[in-house]
Order: structure tokens, then C-alpha cells, then sequence
């Protein structure tokens, strides 16, 4: 075979190689960005809901039903812990913990909801401190539920004493809303609650000093 010839085989087969090298790095790095968009973009697009209910003027509130039929309330409210069964009773006369223990069921239904309405990310109740088994030596004072928000990147943020209330926000907020529904069918504008939200999630936003009145 002329030299030449094998010159220029060998040359291709180079050309070739180094093709297919480059394609390939190419390629990984664009997965890596793309990986990186995601796993970032959760919290970003969080961010943006909240700049956009900041930035707007916002709509009226309803007030809820002012008349209703009082049930009489029970002496105790008894909670069953969802990690090994156990039962702790809370007397009506410490109302913070009876009325959180109350609506511990609704709590566990939003949360559902939420996870089930964004994938920007995912929630989860830490309700141990109820449970006077998992932790049998502390204060009423320091039982309470902390909501647990995991965002695709790995972070986590925890905010401790989380309420029905709360949980209630952040469905408006998911719904991208410019309101939420609070108790007894109130309707309450979002933009008066964005340092709670920005607090229960891990954000923080730039505060417009501007309404937008479009």
C-alpha cells in the first residue's frame, strides 16, 4: 500500500476519533447545565410567583361567615401518632395545642394536596412533638408540628409551629392566586402574607416599592 495512502487512512481515522470525543464532552456538559436548570429552576419560579402577587395591586378581601352554629366542644382532643400508634389525650384547657391537635387531619390532607398540585417542591409534616411517646419530656409549650419543604436540589428548609392557616397559604400561592381561603370561606390577598410565605418556604424576594395597576 503507497505510503501516502496510509497516511491519509490513519489522518481520517484521527479526525474521526477526536469528532467523536468532542460530540461526547459536548454532550455531557449539556446534560450538566440541564441538570443544573432544573434542580435550580424550582425555587426561581417560587420566587417569580411571589414578585408577581408583589408587583400587583391587590384585589379585596371577603370576610367569612360571621354566624354559625357553635358545637360544643369535646373535654379532649385525642391524637394518634401516625409513626407507632400511640395515644396522647390534650385537655381543651390548653386551647393552642387541643385546636392544633383539631385540625391535625385537615393538615395531613393540604399537605397531600400540595404535593399533589407542584412538583416545584415537596412537602411533609414532622408531627413527633405531638406524640407524648416519641417525646415524653417536654412542655406543652413545645409541642407543635414542623413543616418539612424539600426542593429538587437537595435543600431543605423546616419551619417550626407550621398551622392550618399556613398550609392554607400555601395552596393560594400553588393555585397562583391572588388570594387564599382562610377560615369560615374568608377570601385573604396573598400580598399581605408574603413575609410568612417567604418565611415557611426558605425565600426571599426583592420587595417592589411600586404597585403595578394594570
Amino acid at each position: 500500500m503507497p505510503l501516502i495512502v496510509i497516511f491519509i487512512l490513519v489522518f481520517s481515522l484521527f479526525v474521526l476519533g477526536v469528532g467523536v470525543k468532542s460530540s461526547f464532552s459536548q454532550a455531557k456538559e449539556n446534560r450538566t447545565v440541564t441538570s443544573q436548570k432544573i434542580t435550580n429552576s424550582s425555587q426561581a419560579e417560587i420566587e417569580n410567583m411571589l414578585k408577581q402577587i408583589d408587583t400587583k395591586t391587590a384585589p379585596e378581601g371577603r370576610m367569612g361567615a360571621m354566624c354559625y352554629e357553635m358545637a360544643v366542644p369535646i373535654e379532649y382532643q385525642e391524637y394518634v401518632c401516625p409513626l407507632d400508634g400511640q395515644k396522647t389525650a390534650y385537655n381543651r384547657k390548653d386551647y393552642d395545642i387541643y385546636e392544633l391537635v383539631a385540625s391535625i387531619t385537615e393538615m395531613r390532607r393540604l399537605v397531600e394536596h400540595l404535593n399533589s398540585m407542584t412538583n416545584l417542591a415537596k412537602f411533609q409534616l414532622d408531627e413527633k412533638r405531638l406524640c407524648h411517646s416519641c417525646f415524653s419530656n417536654i412542655p406543652i409549650k413545645e409541642r407543635y408540628v414542623t413543616l418539612i419543604t424539600k426542593y429538587p436540589d437537595g435543600k431543605e428548609c423546616l419551619y417550626e409551629k407550621v398551622t392550618l392557616e399556613d398550609l392554607r397559604i400555601l395552596v393560594g400561592l400553588f393555585e397562583k392566586k391572588l388570594l387564599y381561603n382562610s377560615d369560615r370561606d374568608a377570601e385573604i390577598p396573598l400580598k399581605n402574607v408574603i413575609g410568612k410565605i417567604e418565611e415557611i418556604l426558605g425565600i426571599q424576594i426583592e420587595h417592589s416599592s411600586k404597585e403595578d395597576k394594570e
